[in-house]
């Protein structure tokens, strides 16, 4: 289930455009990716911190989203989809290489769902 979700991220991310479902499309991706790689469930803000650690390159965009999320963001603040949008694309194919799923049909049969 996880897997599948992440594979449908780089196409929901497009209806992205209210500032706070950018912020919950980044946090949502590094929980994925948090289960993912550990196989456990954990908030939003433990995997924005899991997320700095495995994705250096995106800090600052998930500490941009962590503090809209935790610290009363508003809508009418800038969002960062370009940002975001790159994030989603790029989290969701390292995943699906990771578990090398298959285009056409989700998952590689000798991988458990998740």
């Amino acid at each position: 289930m996880v897997l599948q979700r992440v594979r449908a991220w780089p196409e929901w991310v497009h209806d992205m455009q209210a500032t706070g479902a950018q912020a919950y499309a980044v946090l949502t991706l590094c929980r994925a990716a948090e289960a993912l790689a550990t196989r456990r469930q954990v908030s939003k803000l433990a995997a924005a911190n899991a997320g700095r650690s495995r994705c250096l390159e995106w800090s600052a965009l998930l500490d941009w989203a962590q503090d809209w999320w935790y610290f009363g963001g508003s809508d009418i603040d800038h969002g960062r989809f370009e940002d975001v949008r790159r994030f989603v694309e790029g989290v969701s194919a390292r995943s699906l290489r990771h578990y090398n799923v298959l285009p056409d049909c989700g998952l590689n049969p000798a991988e458990p769902r998740l």
